[in-house]
């Protein structure tokens, strides 16, 4: 949140920190931490950082992350992690919608946003694994054949469900209003932008094209 001031943009820190930590928290729980886990690494971050007088050393932001821990933190400070979950947060007065909803317009350039950020945070996802040296995978059917710490694309899309569930609210609208050159456009969208579809969106996206190509 921010509130302008003499021309200048104050940032609401509490707020902001709150953001990262419920969204680290999610992404941590999803990977199958449990909560004294959690706990155990916000402490050790805390730790890392210090008291703020310079006793302690602050990694650089360039350092690879350490393990699933890590690359959870920084994935889920990620600017376009936030931004996704911000634009989701706010699109969801929009829902439901329906094939005549007043506001499906404003859903689909809300899921226009959405898009390009998406592949953002996916790239972000690929770097930090790399970064940490860990297998990267796209759902969870393949992380549960994969062995020891593995990052999963679908296990860390909770930090930003909520705008996933806005992009298949307009899919699911424009499928009912039998708008297929909506649906294309959307879908060349994603296309553009090379962003990987799974999970519930993916059987979305499955029934549209069943529907409009037969």
């Amino acid at each position: 949140m921010t509130n302008t001031k003499h021309d200048e943009v104050t940032i609401d820190r509490q707020a902001l920190a709150q953001e990262v930590i419920v969204s680290a928290g999610k992404l941590l729980r999803a990977a199958g931490f449990d909560r004294d886990e959690i706990g155990d690494f916000f402490r050790q971050a805390a730790d890392m950082l210090g008291d703020g007088t310079g006793a302690a050393t602050v990694p650089s932001q360039g350092r690879p992350a350490r393990g699933l821990a890590g690359v959870t933190a920084q994935f889920a400070g990620h600017s376009a992690v936030q931004e996704l979950a911000r634009l989701g947060a706010e699109a969801q007065g929009l829902l439901p919608l329906a094939e005549d909803s007043p506001q499906l317009k404003q859903a689909f350039d809300t899921a226009m946003q959405i898009v390009p950020l998406l592949a953002e945070a996916q790239n972000a996802l690929r770097v930090l694994a790399g970064d940490a040296d860990l297998p990267l995978v796209a759902n969870l059917s393949e992380a549960a054949d994969a062995g020891g710490e593995i990052v999963c694309l679908e296990q860390f899309e909770t930090a930003y469900d909520e705008a996933l569930a806005v992009l298949g609210a307009v899919i699911e609208a424009l499928i009912e209003r039998r708008d297929g050159e909506a649906f294309a456009f959307l879908l060349g969208h994603f296309a553009e932008n090379g962003v990987v579809i799974g999970g519930p969106l993916e059987a979305v996206i499955a029934r549209g094209a069943r529907t409009f190509v037969g």
